[in-house]
């Protein structure tokens, strides 16, 4: 009897996205990356990643952000993208529709986890992310970008 051996060939950016430090599974929520994307030339929308724990399958993670000096808090849902290889850390999207005062105004934003009861936040160290307003300069391929922050959770 003979046996082979199988080999399973996965993409490189799938094996990269399951390297997974100890200090990251520690965190229960933490923003990847977040910018502004101009959608057309009067709009733009707020998009971005986040890295969550896997801690139960019945989860919701949300974003929360204000536009400019406006008082009001608007929330948009995140969406599950995809999960490391030990299915212990998951990375969800997010995109608001595009909207006109993004151009004109800097946002200011947090992430809400909701997961068994408890609700987890990553709010940059209590200061909440900002994003500038996008300019002349923006608009050509470059747009404002936050990176998440390495605060001691």
């Amino acid at each position: 009897m003979s046996f082979k051996k199988k080999f399973i060939i996965l993409p490189i950016y799938f094996l990269l996205s399951t390297i997974v430090s100890a200090n990251d599974l520690n965190i229960p929520v933490k923003l990847i990356k977040a910018e502004i994307d101009q959608a057309c030339s009067s709009c733009a929308s707020l998009t971005g990643t986040i890295q969550i724990q896997n801690i139960n399958f019945i989860k919701k993670v949300t974003i929360v952000f204000q536009i400019g000096s406006d008082n009001t808090w608007y929330e948009i849902p995140a969406i599950f993208s995809s999960i490391s290889l030990n299915k212990k850390l998951e990375v969800w999207s997010f995109s608001t529709r595009s909207l006109s005062n993004l151009l004109n105004e800097a946002v200011q934003f947090a992430i809400k986890y909701e997961v068994d009861g408890a609700t987890y936040w990553d709010n940059n160290c209590n200061q909440n992310y900002h994003l500038d307003k996008l300019s002349a300069s923006n608009t050509e391929g470059s747009s404002p970008v936050v990176f998440g922050s390495e605060c001691n959770f």
